[in-house]
């Protein structure tokens, strides 16, 4: 009797493709930015308010 693939633990290289996939079809882009770390909550704040106008 054999294991069902999808049932399978998924290997690192898996995961991370279907990472990636997930965030081409969001059409999800990587931003890397270098803040104060006195600036780090604003950004992020800012970064999550961005976010949930984009939703709504």
């Amino acid at each position: 009797m054999r294991a069902d693939p999808d049932s399978l633990p998924k290997t690192s290289a898996q995961r991370v493709q279907a990472m990636r996939q997930r965030r081409d079809a969001l059409g999800l882009t990587r931003l890397e930015l270098y803040v104060h770390p006195d600036d780090h909550a604003a950004v992020k704040a800012l970064a999550a308010k961005l976010a949930r106008q984009r939703v709504t």
